[in-house]
């Protein structure tokens, strides 16, 4: 060391020589909590890129391309988009969509959530009495069945805490 150095009280500046990378250095590395955070998320992104990123890509790809299921694509550019927009039953859906969102989203806002999802089983309940009503369509026996035990299923969950009450003489909370 230098005098200058020495005087100064300042501490000398030495290179260090470079440390085998083996698997104590490895350790090191993989302990620090940035680098095992990452190795961490690094399967579930590999999973959503392979099982998510690539389907919808793939799909928007196949958008432009008219393909039959056994022919070759042929690319037809925005055509397929012009004849959706055309479409009464695409629009009929659309509305119906934000219909459903719009009413969900009331309910949630007003009740609480274990209210409110069992009702959603009475979805298909409605959509074959609806079907058997203003279209026609025949409404055989294990379609009743079936209406029968999603009904009694959801009476049993929205009504049991007052039968329970009752039987057991104790008074509900408001």
């Amino acid at each position: 060391m230098s005098r200058v150095v020495e005087a100064s009280g300042a501490r000398a500046i030495t290179a260090r020589a470079p440390r085998p990378f083996g698997l104590s250095r490895l350790r090191e590395l993989v302990e620090r909590e940035s680098v095992y955070s990452w190795l961490m998320l690094t399967p579930p992104v590999l999973f959503l890129v392979a099982f998510l990123g690539y389907p919808f890509f793939y799909g928007v790809y196949l958008s432009f391309f008219r393909r039959e299921v056994a022919g070759p694509a042929t690319f037809v550019g925005l055509t397929n988009f012009v004849i959706l927009g055309n479409d009464p039953i695409f629009w009929q859906s659309v509305g119906n969509t934000l219909f459903g969102y719009a009413a969900w989203a009331w309910l949630l806002a007003r009740h609480p959530a274990a209210t409110v999802s069992p009702m959603a089983l009475l979805v298909p309940v409605f959509g074959m009495g609806a079907s058997a009503w203003w279209l026609g369509e025949p409404l055989p026996g294990w379609k009743l069945g079936a209406a029968a035990l999603v009904m009694a299923g959801l009476a049993l969950n929205l009504f049991w805490p007052r039968w329970q009450a009752l039987w057991c003489g104790r008074k509900l909370a408001p």
